[in-house]
């Protein structure tokens, strides 16, 4: 499932983050009062500040703040882009709209903004959560009469950080079923099929040998199992039915000393 995550190094590419570069929470508690707003760890470039500082116009011709963000599926990240966020918490209903003022302020922003990083198609505007369904009726109701208005999304506080999460806190979802793939080798050494073992074993070895560089996650994932697995195999008596069999594992034992040292720590 893909979700939409902030990505700070994304805003970081960009030229501006060095001269207007600071929290989205830090604009709020400027405009707002005291309190936590977002996500602390969220940057963004704080564009009412640039525009009066550096280019010496007026603050409110940008929106408040941008935001670097990406589609994240399975911990995989891509589509890097910069989201237009302007601030209206203090609203206290929606009659103080106006389209024209909403459309130059990201007009503005965006030639401010350039062609260096990809710039979201839609802009979102964050109101409390007691306003956000009327100023959403507003934005709707005035699609239809064109510019860049149809491409605005509003948002309460709350589904605002709802939808832009962290990349930390997104599970990761293995491709190969981590109970199964234990459940299957534990079997084959109860079972005393410790030839059928040392082929599995050494079949999910590959398999994290393959993921290595592909896929972190899913390496430490099976590594994990791996590991788990060794530690049961280790601790019960075996009984082999021959001489080849008892060899082949002895060499599976000491192969794995070596392989786990190559594990991440």
């Amino acid at each position: 499932m893909v979700e939409a995550i902030y990505d700070n190094n994304t805003l970081k590419r960009h030229s501006l983050y060095s001269q207007c570069k600071t929290s989205l929470n830090d604009i709020s508690i400027r405009d707002y009062g005291k309190g936590c707003y977002f996500d602390v760890q969220i940057e963004c470039l704080d564009m009412d500040t640039y525009e009066a500082a550096i280019c010496h116009g007026q603050p409110d011709c940008t929106v408040d703040a941008v935001i670097g963000i990406a589609d994240c599926n399975n911990k995989q990240k891509n589509n890097f882009r910069l989201l237009l966020v302007e601030l209206r918490l203090d609203y206290k209903s929606a009659n103080n709209l106006s389209k024209s003022n909403l459309e130059s302020k990201v007009t503005h922003t965006k030639a401010l903004l350039g062609a260096e990083v990809p710039i979201n198609k839609e802009s979102v505007y964050v109101f409390s959560d007691d306003v956000a369904e009327r100023a959403r009726h507003w934005v709707e109701s005035r699609k239809n009469e064109g510019g860049e208005l149809k491409n605005f999304v509003v948002n309460s506080l709350s589904a605002f950080n709802a939808n832009i999460r962290s990349y930390d806190s997104l599970p990761y979802i293995p491709i190969n079923n981590p109970k199964a793939t234990y459940t299957g080798l534990l079997k084959l050494l109860d079972n005393k099929e410790y030839h059928n073992f040392t082929i599995q074993f050494r079949y999910w070895v590959e398999q994290r040998e393959y993921y290595r560089y592909r896929n972190a996650f899913e390496s430490r994932n099976i590594e994990n199992i791996l590991v788990d697995v060794w530690k049961y195999a280790s601790a019960i008596s075996k009984v082999f039915s021959n001489v080849d069999e008892e060899l082949e594992y002895m060499i599976l034992e000491e192969d794995v000393a070596s392989l786990f040292s190559s594990f991440a720590p």
